[in-house]
């Protein structure tokens, strides 16, 4: 799936058990906090009838309406690929169902507040330290895809850097600062020096096919 500008979003998948009440709330707060970076779904590997109440209502306290939501089997999805898998509890982490394709698996566990038995604002109490825990570790978790990202940017622009102060014709290879990642990048200035050329002068070249290459 891709957003208004074109970029493609990362799919999430939380998964637990009923798909009742914690997965639903990791859905409702993940979409809420960085929707427009990731498209998130939830599922249960034993869906319950309905979404459990008290969850509705500690979401509808942050302004988030999941009422609108239905339990589902993993196996009702129709799109089974997903960039990264995250289990809300131990039973659905146990009994994972297979999912096709290359994705990160991540094991979040949490207290299930529909096992909880007592009054209803007792009901209320457990479902919002739940829902507060799983906000904080999403918040978490988005902090470090931040980093990471930040980092990888740091080390692809320090190798371009590197290349570009070696080549004298810098210029061009400029123009390919966001295409390029780190090791493409060493490949190329590899390949220059092998070829007795200057980096710009094979990018020049290799540019010459597709654009043409500002002078």
């Amino acid at each position: 799936m891709s957003d208004i500008h074109g970029a493609t979003k990362k799919r999430v998948l939380f998964l637990c058990t009923g798909n009742s009440c914690r997965s639903q709330m990791a859905e409702g707060l993940l979409r809420t906090m960085a929707g427009d970076r990731y498209e998130v779904v939830s599922a249960g590997t034993a869906p319950a009838a309905e979404i459990y109440p008290p969850a509705i209502e500690v979401m509808a306290e942050l302004g988030i309406d999941i009422s609108g939501g239905v339990t589902k089997s993993v196996d009702d999805l129709d799109d089974l690929n997903f960039d990264v898998v995250i289990t809300v509890c131990d039973n659905a982490n146990e009994n994972c169902p297979f999912l096709p394709g290359k994705f990160e698996r991540l094991h979040w566990p949490f207290d299930d507040p529909a096992k909880t038995v007592g009054t209803d604002e007792e009901k209320l109490a457990v479902c919002r330290r739940v829902r507060d825990e799983i906000k904080a570790q999403i918040a978490q978790w988005l902090d470090e895809q931040a980093n990471d990202g930040e980092e990888l940017s740091t080390r692809e622009d320090a190798a371009l850097g590197q290349a570009i102060r070696r080549d004298k014709e810098g210029r061009p290879c400029r123009i390919l600062q966001v295409w390029l990642p780190c090791d493409l990048v060493e490949s190329l200035d590899a390949m220059a020096e092998g070829k007795g050329v200057s980096l710009a002068a094979l990018l020049r070249e290799v540019l010459s096919v597709y654009v043409e290459t500002p002078r």
